[in-house]
């Protein structure tokens, strides 16, 4: 049987830290974005349960393609062989993430 609200209050907080200790003091009733570095620590509150969803978000490394050394499509190419997708997914997100596809490299 699913739940019924006859109403839903958002309230936004910028700040991690003060989203997580609200989570926590029952100020409210869920949270979104919860640091990877912080989650482990986050699935300790009684009561708290992680899900892992799927989003929209995503990392990337913005280059000026008309300037040096951005112009050199050879350095470019290198650059996206040189980075370990993997690691990072690892360890920056640890592993809350997946190796999305690729942008097109401007020739």
């Amino acid at each position: 049987k699913l739940g019924h609200a006859d109403q839903v209050e958002i309230v936004v907080i910028n700040d991690a830290t003060a989203r997580i200790a609200a989570l926590q003091s029952n100020q409210v009733h869920m949270i979104d974005r919860v640091d990877p570095k912080v989650v482990d620590l986050v699935k300790r509150v009684p009561g708290v349960t992680i899900q892992n969803v799927s989003g929209r978000g995503y990392h990337y490394f913005n280059m000026f393609c008309d300037t040096a050394p951005f112009d050199n499509s050879d350095l470019r190419m290198a650059l996206k062989f040189a980075i370990n997708r993997e690691e990072m997914l690892d360890k920056i997100l640890r592993g809350y993430g997946s190796i999305g596809n690729d942008f097109p490299i401007n020739a």
